[in-house]
């Protein structure tokens, strides 16, 4: 527990008729000195609503980047579902997602921040936002065909992961697209050129392509 904590003990009467849950909750829980009342409410909502064997608050506190803030883990200890509260970043539900078969997020501010956070990519410098189809590199706009800006996005979904050939020219042209490969390796070039560095996308011969920071270690 962290010092300065505020401690509470709640006792909340669940009965949860579509779940067939029916029980009284016997909470003590320690408000973090940087953790707002809104977002500790959240929190103690969260556990309620989702109440079952196997849910726990993290060990590791609210700085935690290893572990959700809720989750629930089934009797051999495998995660089963990953509890983000409040506005989490997009590249932090993308962790949770590859971590645990189940993402839950529950906020107390406008689910508008969520959805404009979840459509923006941020690596290194560079921005790429699906919302508002807007990229930029720190305050520079760059301009991008519809094209390049999909085949750009989709990299960017998972920095640092290898997108084969086959899997860009379906997701971005089309999953019967029988046309030449050469354009992708056109639209590549291109990406590089606008981007003003062609190590942001890296070239892995025989598979296909990633995007990385050229800044990052």
């Amino acid at each position: 527990m962290a010092a300065g904590a505020t401690l509470y003990h709640l006792q909340i009467e669940l009965s949860d008729v579509d779940r067939g849950v029916y029980e009284t909750l016997d909470l003590r829980l320690a408000q973090h000195p940087s953790e707002s009342m809104p977002y500790l409410l959240a929190r103690t909502l969260a556990y309620s609503l989702l109440y079952e064997e196997g849910i726990a608050f993290s060990k590791g506190g609210l700085s935690s980047t290893d572990e959700a803030p809720l989750s629930v883990r089934d009797p051999q200890g495998n995660l089963r579902v990953w509890v983000e509260i409040g506005t989490p970043s997009a590249d932090r539900l993308h962790k949770a997602s590859k971590a645990s078969p189940r993402v839950v997020v529950f906020t107390q501010h406008d689910p508008r921040l969520l959805v404009r956070e979840a459509g923006t990519r941020e690596i290194g410098a560079l921005l790429v936002d699906r919302r508002t189809h807007r990229v930029a590199i720190g305050e520079d706009e760059i301009s991008l065909t519809p094209k390049e800006f999909d085949l750009l996005a989709l990299l960017a979904e998972e920095p640092g992961a290898v997108f084969e050939r086959s899997r860009i020219l379906e997701q971005v042209w089309d999953p019967h697209w029988y046309g030449p490969t050469k354009t992708l390796d056109v639209h590549i070039a291109s990406l590089r050129k606008k981007l003003g560095d062609p190590a942001w996308i890296e070239t892995v011969r025989g598979v296909g392509f990633r995007l990385v920071d050229p800044e990052g270690e």
